[in-house]
């Protein structure tokens, strides 16, 4: 049984025994008995309040459920038809998942090689992406940067010492061009660097490891 349901049944509970009360005042009662149901009444009153509250927050947050899985699922279709060439070259993925939009892009569409720099390329892909993500109001936008289990390269190794660096600045500098770019709300934009611990997908071979260096896009409800 869910939470509403339950606060329901608690609320028709309170209803009988309004009507006991009642109808036991009508009768005749000595005085402490009278008193005693007085004093229960009382009671029933404060816990019906209680659970009225109670009731109308679960209400609430169902009902901001239902806004934001809408909310997503317009984001999931405008994306599939704005990125669809992408999706079929394997170079994103879209899925809907239980709470939240997960986009997942591919290092080679949004950096140059070995870098957190976004590419010209990339930006053009933000380009299409941020209008998508202006509109999905009351959701966070989490850009959450991988890599794969490899070391970086002597070259990129002297700034950024390891996956951890590289992983999170490629998801800061996202968020910035969302932000300054296009006009995001920066309290909706969260960055964060997973390095190689998170793995998008398991394996070793050459073509696990490409689609592990990558950037996601969660759109995730705000919980008010």
């Amino acid at each position: 049984m869910d939470r509403l349901k339950f606060l329901r049944m608690r609320a028709q509970c309170f209803y009988f025994l309004l009507f006991l009360f009642l109808f036991s005042v009508t009768g005749c009662v000595s005085t402490s008995r009278y008193q005693a149901l007085e004093s229960e009444y009382g009671t029933l009153q404060e816990e019906n309040q209680q659970l009225k509250a109670e009731l109308d927050e679960q209400k609430s947050w169902h009902e901001q459920e239902i806004e934001a899985k809408e909310i997503q699922e317009q984001a999931l279709q405008e994306m599939i038809a704005e990125l669809q060439e992408e999706i079929d070259a394997k170079l994103v993925r879209i899925q809907m998942m239980e709470n939240y939009l997960k986009v997942e892009l591919v290092e080679k569409l949004l950096f140059e090689s070995a870098s957190a720099k976004v590419s010209r390329e990339g930006r053009k892909i933000l380009a299409r992406i941020a209008p998508i993500l202006k509109r999905a109001g009351g959701q966070e936008i989490h850009i959450v940067g991988h890599t794969d289990e490899l070391p970086p390269s002597a070259r990129t190794k002297s700034k950024y010492p390891s996956n951890w660096e590289l992983s999170t600045a490629r998801a800061t500098n996202v968020v910035q061009i969302l932000q300054w770019g296009y006009g995001i709300d920066p309290h909706r934009l969260v960055a964060e660097g997973m390095a190689h611990y998170k793995p998008l997908n398991m394996g070793k071979d050459q073509g696990v490891r490409a689609r592990n260096r990558a950037v996601e896009i969660l759109l995730k409800p705000v919980r008010q």
